[in-house]
């Protein structure tokens, strides 16, 4: 029971002793965010040079935290570009046998490709958090 509806017949005995019919009621906690892990290859050659690995569909505001790998046998580094939903861009270059990550707020969406040689043979790893979904009564 809770503070708003009790037992009269137990009120004396509340007043004298610690209860639960007049403890408040537990709040639940409110999640802020809904995240997501997305993992995939990458594999880039005089075929494919340019590849959109993830595109944010939802309104909803998002930090991206992105892990990528080049392999050791790629003979080229691996730029990513993240498109931002202001306009702007910002940009990693991964070298041959290396992996680099970064968190970045309020991506639209992610394109890697080639910056010389002829093939990319890498992984990444994204965790995505959507911030609002909760705030916003959205429990997708």
């Amino acid at each position: 029971m809770y503070e708003d509806e009790f037992d009269n017949r137990n009120c004396d005995r509340c007043r004298k002793i610690e209860c639960i019919c007049h403890k408040p009621k537990p709040e639940k906690e409110e999640k802020k965010s809904k995240c997501h892990k997305v993992c995939g290859n990458i594999l880039l050659n005089d075929r494919t040079s340019i590849v959109e690995i993830w595109n944010n569909r939802s309104s909803f505001d998002t930090i991206v935290t992105a892990s990528i790998f080049n392999s050791a046998a790629s003979t080229s580094s691996i730029k990513v570009v993240f498109f931002l939903c202001n306009g702007d861009t910002a940009e990693i270059i991964v070298p041959v046998g290396n992996t680099i990550s970064t968190s970045i707020e309020e991506v639209c969406f992610i394109q890697v490709s080639r910056v010389d040689g002829s093939k990319v043979d890498g992984r990444f790893c994204l965790d995505i958090c959507f911030l609002n979904a909760y705030l916003n009564g959205h429990n997708d």
